[in-house]
């Protein structure tokens, strides 16, 4: 088996081979360059650690496997602010006020298929 700080660098030297700012990889890959049959959920949380040594986030997807993303590649994002995004909560969320969190999860849960924990 190897370390989570060996795997980390095994991934980064794929996830630098490919050429790319982003990459699928799936269970078995992990489990391949990990040397290990079981993926156990505080090894994960090892090598997702490790990686960011190295400019990498590591994230576990819905659809099975993990995408691996340069950090670099998201210097250059937008800026996401509450006062653009958030105008119609801006004065609860300066007051400390209670928010309406059903209604803003019911917005997220439309967007991206979040659970609903209201329920």
């Amino acid at each position: 088996m190897r370390t989570a700080n060996q795997t980390a660098i095994v991934l980064a030297a794929l996830f630098h081979r490919s050429g790319q700012s982003r990459v699928r990889i799936s269970q078995t890959t992990l489990k391949f360059v990990s040397y290990r049959e079981r993926l156990r959920a505080a090894f994960v949380v090892a090598v997702t650690d490790a990686l960011a040594d190295y400019g990498l986030y590591m994230v576990e997807l819905d659809v099975g496997g993990y995408a691996l993303v340069s950090s670099k590649s998201l210097e250059g994002a937008k800026a996401a602010t509450a006062k653009r995004y958030m105008e119609d909560i801006l004065p609860q969320l300066r007051n400390g006020d209670e928010l309406n969190y059903t209604e803003l999860q019911d917005e997220i849960s439309d967007s991206t298929g979040a659970p609903d924990f209201n329920e």
